[in-house]
């Protein structure tokens, strides 16, 4: 007997499409000695393609002649650790502290917003019309909540916190950035009144919660900024159980290198490293928590890293010498395609041609295998902290934004220009798909409904596994769930937010 479902509200929905990427390859075949020194720069808003990768296209989505790009830190997007495009993908925020400008996420247009002067703003990993940002002032830290309308381009501010209230005299999210999870809990680290010590604390923003407070012993260290106490960033994992504590001193103490603390139980804690380069966390092809790092073998070559936080056993990505880099950095903002680091390599030996000229981006499976997708070159010359690449990826994985002075020619820019990479998107035409069916709510909290009668439900997680045969969802954890049904012979997938 049919599934009967009667159809009250519609709300828009995400159906899943299939996604087209990169030619996988061993990381061992790569071949990066074709470079070419660009001989001048891209017209704005115009798709070219590369001479070694004719499946990407790539788009400069800034131009200082626009009006909208006056000032030149919103050039370029914040990090490689930041979320540049809202939760579905359809807004990109660009810009460096204040200097905050929207552009649509698949035209690259600039959306003619009175732009918002909170500083710290990050988008909500649940809404896509909200970002949570933060002012600090005179010892105080006050977080905010902007709510975007984008058909009228205005924001409403509301202000939800001043740790002043809590006791805490300093507060930061500085490090921190926005971590690669489906849900809006986040960390801070500052001082409170009592003492000198850091504090970590653990911060619900959907529900204006705070979760934990954990006291650290304060360390002062030659390259701390105010309050910091020896302690560079804070990472939440992306299903909200472990804390990654990166702190400015290298060696084996308990305020050096990075450590993994589980968040319910703060003293369950394991080294990771004894060093800090530059990271992220997300999930592997197992389903795994994880930590990316990239690890030091000299003064200026690196290779990448694995740490499972549930036990800091450590996966080696060893990369050749020939595309080992000087420096790189890595996102794994990929949240709907876990699995996969996204990471940049810079200056890599083989294509030292214009100062560190070869950077290259390559999505890297995290299974062991050495298996690589090439999202292309950045001709990226790099020539201070403001013009680095810093590629940051979409939530599917399917496009890259990173900052170019492309060869030289847009170096006399204060800060680098975005740029876009992306793979060609095919939607699917099968005959075996069903077009017009709406599933609500979304983001849902236990039962979804579905506007025509079905046969039979499976829902899955983002690795593929299944969770379940039934439209309430009750019993999950939150996240992203795939929801599949079927009518006759015919099917449709789904993508649902659960809260």
């Amino acid at each position: 007997m049919k599934n009967i479902v009667r159809l009250i509200l519609i709300i828009t929905t995400s159906t899943l499409f299939a996604q087209t990427y990169p030619p996988q390859e061993s990381i061992l075949n790569v071949d990066y000695n074709n470079y070419q020194i660009p001989t001048s720069a891209p017209d704005y808003l115009q798709f070219f393609t590369q001479p070694e990768f004719n499946n990407i296209k790539t788009i400069r989505i800034t131009d200082p002649a626009n009006q909208y790009f006056d000032d030149n830190n919103s050039l370029r997007h914040a990090y490689s650790t930041e979320a540049i495009w809202n939760s579905d993908d359809s807004v990109i925020r660009l810009g460096v502290g204040n200097n905050t400008r929207f552009l649509d996420g698949n035209t690259y247009e600039v959306l003619p917003f009175n732009y918002p002067t909170t500083r710290g703003l990050h988008w909500s990993k649940i809404h896509n019309n909200i970002q949570y940002g933060w002012w600090y002032n005179n010892g105080k830290c006050t977080i905010v909540k902007a709510t975007f309308d984008f058909n009228s381009y205005t924001d409403v501010e509301t202000y939800m916190r001043d740790f002043i209230d809590d006791g805490y005299t300093d507060m930061r999210l500085e490090g921190n950035h926005n971590e690669p999870s489906n849900t809006d809990i986040t960390a801070y680290h500052g001082r409170r009144a009592e003492n000198d010590n850091v504090w970590v604390v653990v911060y619900d923003l959907e529900n204006n919660t705070i979760l934990h407070e954990y006291e650290l012993p304060w360390v002062q260290h030659a390259n701390d900024y105010d309050g910091a106490g020896g302690l560079r960033y804070v990472k939440v994992s992306p299903n909200s159980d472990y804390l990654v504590l990166g702190y400015f001193s290298h060696g084996t103490g308990e305020n050096q290198g990075v450590w993994r603390h589980e968040l319910n139980n703060f003293n369950n804690k394991i080294q990771l490293t004894t060093g800090r380069g530059h990271s992220d966390v997300g999930i592997n092809q197992a389903g795994e928590q994880v930590w990316i790092h990239f690890y030091n073998y000299n003064d200026y070559e690196y290779s990448l890293v694995e740490s499972r936080l549930s036990d800091g056993a450590e996966t080696n990505y060893y990369l050749p010498y020939a595309i080992r880099p000087w420096w790189g950095h890595i996102s794994m903002r990929n949240i709907n395609r876990p699995g996969w680091a996204y990471v940049t390599l810079g200056g890599i030996q083989a294509n030292v041609v214009d100062g560190d000229a070869g950077h290259i981006v390559l999505a890297i499976k995290l299974d062991g295998s050495g298996i690589v997708e090439n999202f292309g070159r950045t001709y990226n010359t790099a020539i201070d902290y403001n013009h680095e690449t810093q590629a940051s990826v979409n939530s599917d994985g399917t496009k890259i934004i990173f900052a170019s002075g492309w060869g030289g020619y847009l170096d006399y820019l204060s800060h680098g220009t975005a740029f876009v990479s992306e793979v060609n998107t095919t939607l699917s035409t099968s005959n075996n798909e069903i077009n017009d069916i709406v599933l609500w709510p979304n983001p849902a909290t236990d039962k979804v409904f579905l506007s025509k009668e079905y046969d039979s439900i499976e829902v899955s997680d983002l690795m593929g596994r299944i969770v379940g045969h039934t439209n309430n969802l009750s019993y999950l954890s939150s996240g992203i769930y795939i929801i599949k049904i079927k009518i006759n012979t015919n099917w449709q997938s789904f993508k649902v937010f659960k809260r």
